[in-house]
């Protein structure tokens, strides 16, 4: 369950080995989600989805049904016109906790 990438299956005994992996990153998946993984602090993540902590797919179209969480309801409305602007400056620092706000209506803040 572990690679599950959107965290959608959990263990039934609540028992997790899974861990942080040491570099938070952020892949944007054409015509898809964000897919994240490291030490994730979601807002409005739920309790029972444990597996939030460490990996998630996020929605980046604005027509999940269970915001922000990714849940494929753009079917085919959602229009990826690949990469827009320049490559951002490289890390200076790995590790530590990356916070994600979802805006209401609105993007995501990390």
């Amino acid at each position: 369950m572990e690679r599950c990438p959107s965290s959608a299956l959990v263990y039934k005994d609540g028992q997790m080995t899974e861990a942080a992996v040491p570099e938070n990153t952020v892949t944007v998946i054409y015509q898809g989600p964000y897919y994240l993984k490291g030490d994730l602090a979601i807002e409005q993540s739920p309790d029972d989805m444990p597996g939030t902590e460490f990996r998630a797919a996020l929605c980046r179209c604005g027509l999940s049904k269970n915001k922000p969480f990714y849940d494929n309801s753009h079917d085919g409305q959602f229009k990826d016109y690949g990469a827009v602007g320049e490559t951002g400056e490289p890390l200076m620092e790995m590790g530590g906790k990356l916070n994600i706000t979802p805006l209401k209506d609105g993007p995501l803040l990390l």
